[in-house]
């Protein structure tokens, strides 16, 4: 459209209303969309001028296009960084996974050193049941946070015990063993 020079709206000042009205103002990190009334008495311009500027460009259908882009636009930012918020979780989740393993197998290891050493059992079958948990919950966490398993529900086979596990359960069982050969009853 041609803009007569000799009007107060000239061609710079209705492109700057226009990004106004399509694209809004940030205001305290929220985005204001202000109306052609609004926008008439701002820059004090002639309201019949700048509507009908506004209906023979489609300033509305630019807003909207421009609404649904800026939308979309925060939508999938919002996505990555809850993305990103999840692998800082989930990594951090993973190590406190391996430290609670490392922490029970060198628990297992000293006690079966002291076992040894001075022919006792130094740890109690609820200990041994309290470690066995703590593995069983660390193997989730660690898998949940690999995004390998839902749930650890059932092992079908062996091959679908990691060999760190696989240790760990043999060493309980070898501590249980060796803790009922020494007592005085029989279990029946």
């Amino acid at each position: 459209m041609a803009i007569r020079s000799d009007s107060k709206l000239d061609q710079k000042l209705t492109e700057k209303i226009r990004l106004e009205f399509v694209e809004g103002v940030e205001e305290d990190e929220v985005r204001i969309y202000p109306t052609l009334e609004g926008l008439v008495k701002k820059h004090d311009v002639p309201s019949t001028t700048l509507y009908r500027r506004a209906k023979e460009d489609d300033w509305q259908r630019q807003r909207n296009e421009f609404k649904s882009a800026y939308e979309a636009q925060r939508s999938k930012d919002r996505a990555q960084r809850k993305a990103k918020r999840a692998d800082t979780f989930d990594d951090t989740s993973l190590s406190i996974a391996e430290s609670l393993l490392a922490r029970v197998g060198r628990k297992l290891a000293i006690a079966a050193r002291r076992d040894r050493d001075e022919n006792t059992d130094s740890l109690a079958i609820t200990e041994l049941k309290d470690m066995a948990e703590t593995v069983l919950k660390a193997q989730k966490a660690g898998k949940l946070a690999l995004g390998e398993a839902g749930e650890i529900k059932q092992v079908v086979s062996d091959d679908a015990i990691p060999t760190s596990l696989t240790r760990i359960i043999d060493r309980l069982d070898q501590l249980a063993e060796e803790k009922s050969q020494g007592a005085s009853h029989t279990l029946q």
